[in-house]
């Protein structure tokens, strides 16, 4: 699997790990420390896929599609 690939799978279950949280936070009954829990790592998995989204566009930028 090249680097590129590898952060695509990497973005994709970062974005699907995002969406799945955010419907525990909104449609589950949690007590707060187990929210807070939850958004905490939300903001950690936003911050780690926009690392990601760097490294692929700089990626992009410089055609190394196969890198």
């Amino acid at each position: 699997m090249t680097h590129h690939e590898q952060l695509k799978r990497d973005i994709e279950a970062l974005r699907d790990t995002i969406r799945l949280e955010w419907q525990d936070v909104e449609a589950k009954d949690l007590a707060a420390h187990e929210r807070l829990d939850l958004i905490t790592h939300i903001k950690w998995c936003v911050n780690e896929l926009s690392l990601l989204l760097q490294k692929f566009e700089h990626l992009e930028q410089f055609g190394h599609r196969s890198a």
